[in-house]
């Protein structure tokens, strides 16, 4: 967005096949196009999810909704500012520490007028954000187990030393050894960032 300012998003269309890809395409079309608009590395990401949610109440049917994560990290005061609507939480490790980035709502394109609230996190020196979609949570090994969010926050701060592409090949081999199968129902998505 800025020399110092740097978006980060994920999302989750519900749903398989080429209506929901379509929705995601059209989501992130909306989203570049108010991340392009003049001094957006200021704009509140409950603002911007707001008008996210917006977007998809009016143009997708009622049965069509999207988890979304938006965090803008500016690097200058090394402050983490979010918006999580109703995506799983992702983490930010630190020093064997996790922190989870929980607050911000529901789910995008249910309520037309819904309030979604911004949280900040100042970030220590050589923090981990990791980010990921359902399908790295939930595969189960064979006695109907899932992997689960705790499962990948340990397996994530195990690894929080290493560089983001070895973190997310990690985490990515774990949940598949989990299952016992590379062959998962739901995409599996990571995101990984070192923010320095």
């Amino acid at each position: 967005l800025s020399p110092t300012h740097l978006a980060i998003a994920l999302a989750d269309i519900s749903g398989n096949g080429i209506s929901p890809a379509l929705l995601m395409a059209s989501l992130q079309a909306a989203l570049r196009s108010q991340l392009l608009s003049p001094g957006s590395e200021k704009m509140c990401t409950a603002e911007l999810v707001a008008r996210l949610n917006l977007h998809m109440v009016r143009n997708t049917a009622d049965d069509r909704f999207a988890t979304f994560f938006i965090a803008v990290y500016d690097s200058a005061t090394r402050t983490l500012r979010y918006t999580n609507a109703g995506h799983l939480p992702g983490f930010l490790i630190s020093n064997g520490i996790s922190k989870h980035l929980d607050k911000g709502g529901m789910v995008l394109g249910v309520m037309e007028d819904y309030v979604y609230q911004e949280d900040s996190v100042i970030v220590p020196p050589n923090a981990m954000l990791v980010q990921y979609s359902d399908g790295l949570v939930e595969p189960e090994n064979v006695y109907g187990e899932e992997f689960g969010i705790r499962r990948l926050q340990e397996a994530a701060t195990r690894l929080q030393n290493f560089v983001p592409p070895v973190v997310g090949q990690a985490l990515l081999a774990a949940v598949e050894e989990w299952a016992g199968t590379p062959e998962q129902a739901d995409d599996m998505t990571v995101l990984v960032a070192r923010l320095r």
